[in-house]
């Protein structure tokens, strides 16, 4: 059976500025995926196999799903591309461009953008016009805005003093009444306190 690509991207700035919404999740970009699939036939014999890397970001290749399935297309066991629209594949125009451009026809793939209403096909033989190079460029620059704006936020939330990572270290623990600051907590404090009076004693 021939097989169709799917791939799917999320990003940590999605949720770094709490723009992880319902509609760029994993599963609501799987969903128009599946869904343009069964409303074009003539893929009814392709079999779909996902690629998903959640939490990487979309302004360079090094994400592991995304190489697998590059590594798999240039062996040939593929011949479609299906993605939610030209940003969850590339955020870079320049990269994106060489891809359908270049890499892709060389490879013989054919590459869908869903909400970009992209489909290589229609473009053999051309490039595919301004309209898709000026969408390149406005997620390349939304990108690198995005980028600036959670440094700034990140850095005010430091000189603040505040708390901005995931997980409380060892030892301390997430205020459950103030958003943003530690706490000690009294079950591990005593291991953190011992440690440290371990090492001052000269120990390793």
């Amino acid at each position: 059976m021939k097989k169709l690509y799917l791939y799917i991207r999320l990003s940590d700035a999605d949720d770094d500025l709490k723009c992880k919404t319902e509609s760029e999740s994993i599963a609501n970009q799987r969903t128009p995926l599946y869904r343009y699939i069964k409303a074009h036939r003539e893929f009814d014999s392709y079999e779909a196999v996902e690629f998903i890397d959640d939490g990487y970001s979309g302004t360079n290749g090094n994400r592991p799903s995304f190489e697998r399935m590059i590594e798999s297309l240039k062996n040939g066991e593929a011949s479609v591309v299906i993605c939610k629209d030209f940003s969850r594949f590339f955020r870079d125009y320049v990269e994106i461009g060489d891809y359908l451009e270049r890499i892709f026809p060389f490879l013989g793939v054919r590459f869908i953008a869903v909400n970009d209403g992209y489909d290589s096909d229609e473009y053999k033989g051309s490039t595919a016009g301004m309209e898709v190079v000026m969408k390149y460029i406005v997620y390349a620059y939304y990108s690198r805005d995005l980028s600036q704006k959670i440094k700034t936020v990140m850095r005010t939330r430091k000189s603040k003093g505040e708390f901005i990572t995931s997980q409380a270290p060892y030892g301390y623990r997430k205020d459950p009444e103030v958003k943003r600051k530690m706490v000690l907590n009294p079950d591990t404090a005593p291991v953190v306190r011992q440690t440290f009076g371990l090492a001052l004693e000269g120990n390793s």
